[in-house]
């Protein structure tokens, strides 16, 4: 799990549509979320489609639920080149799936992307067999552009992702 302290600093947001809420994620909210993690890490691992080490380009936001965290979005590997182009990544609470906060939350995420951090596409790397992100990156206006091998994590070696974009 990462964390990085936002503290009181003034580039702090809450973005919210809503019971569904989602903000920077704080130190203060590392304990939840690695509870989180660790109920949820069968399919976390499964998908493992996160990037295994923070660097400060990455973006990461806590996802709550009425008031309850219920996962993370992550946006990383940005790119500036012919404009800026980065994924994303993002998990929910197995108890909170299917009920509309992963889309509410990820549009959240996306518009503050493109009105506030200057990125002009994100992408969604999903394996083939992961039909509620497929299903969800298309309802979201993705379009499938391609696929990539990707490595997952330094053990698994690489893996077919299918890639969808959006446009700002």
């Amino acid at each position: 799990m990462r964390f990085k302290d936002f503290g009181d600093e003034p580039q702090y947001v809450k973005l919210s549509d809503g019971l569904v809420s989602v903000s920077p994620t704080r130190l203060s909210e590392s304990k939840q979320l690695l509870a989180l993690e660790e109920k949820n890490k069968d399919e976390l691992r499964k998908w493992g489609e996160h990037p295994e080490k923070i660097n400060s380009e990455h973006h990461i936001f806590t996802v709550c639920y009425d008031s309850n965290i219920v996962g993370q979005i992550i946006l990383w590997d940005f790119e500036h080149k012919n404009g800026t182009t980065c994924s994303i990544s993002y998990w929910i609470d197995a108890d909170y799936q299917r009920k509309g906060i992963t889309s509410t939350a990820v549009r959240l995420v996306a518009n503050h992307a493109f009105s506030q951090l200057e990125v002009d596409t994100i992408e969604a790397h999903i394996q083939p067999e992961n039909e509620p992100s497929k299903q969800l990156a298309i309802k979201l206006g993705f379009l499938f552009v391609g696929t990539k091998k990707k490595h997952l994590s330094a053990s698994s070696g690489l893996k077919t992702h299918l890639t969808y974009a959006l446009d700002k």
